[in-house]
């Protein structure tokens, strides 16, 4: 896998590609990997799908988490690891890394592409069956995030989305920020994304009735995500 020949290292890529069931066999040779001090580009686009592809395994998760909460590791290293949480396309998301995303969440203030990470492997991660399930520390962590009139409004809607089950509560300030969210001089990802998160909201009587007013100016992606809060 790290031979110095293209071809004989695609070739062993490739190989291991098919075989999801070898995750715990390389463990090791993947920790020494994400602890290499200088990788390429490419070589760290291939470690992540690896790590991706591999995540099913125990082990696996346990590095991802253990990397991400290690101290001395680097910020890239950081990025990496929480970019292949969210392409692991896991049935049910490890406790390990519901409280880890939660951990980054709270204090990744001072980086805003970490910050950004943590909350998009937030939003790929499953949602679990039962609520009641559902890490509290995690939720917390993306209401903080989206509450934090300093970010990016883009970030702060993504937050939001993230929570699982939706906003089981939504408060004055929180409204307000959704509502200019729909204005039609924001960009049309941004307003759909807002959209999506009133529809999964637990909106208040009154909150209804302003929204039935911001309907009036919604454009036609985001009325038909809108009316399902009704």
């Amino acid at each position: 896998l790290t031979s110095t020949s293209p071809v004989l290292g695609q070739t062993a890529t490739w190989i291991v590609s098919h075989h999801p069931e070898w995750g715990g066999a390389l463990a090791g040779f993947l920790r020494e990997r994400l602890h290499a001090k200088e990788l390429s580009d490419g070589e760290r686009a291939e470690l992540e799908d690896q790590l991706a592809r591999f995540a099913r395994d125990g082990a696996i998760q346990e590095l991802l988490a253990a990397t991400s909460q290690a101290a001395d590791t680097p910020v890239e290293t950081r990025r990496t690891v929480l970019r292949a949480m969210a392409r692991s396309e896991l049935k049910e998301t490890p406790a390990s890394w519901a409280a880890e995303i939660a951990r980054v969440l709270a204090g990744g203030g001072n980086d805003p592409e970490l910050l950004r990470q943590a909350v998009a492997a937030a939003r790929a991660l499953p949602t679990p069956k039962e609520l009641k399930d559902a890490s509290p520390e995690l939720t917390a962590a993306l209401l903080h995030v989206a509450r934090d009139v300093v970010a990016p409004a883009d970030l702060r809607i993504d937050a939001l989305a993230a929570v699982p089950g939706g906003v089981a509560s939504v408060d004055t300030a929180l409204f307000a920020f959704l509502r200019d969210g729909l204005d039609p001089a924001r960009p049309v990802l941004e307003r759909a994304a807002a959209a999506g998160v009133i529809a999964r909201a637990k909106l208040q009587p009154a909150q209804l009735l302003e929204l039935a007013d911001v309907i009036k100016t919604a454009g036609p992606l985001e009325v038909p995500k809108l009316l399902p809060a009704f």
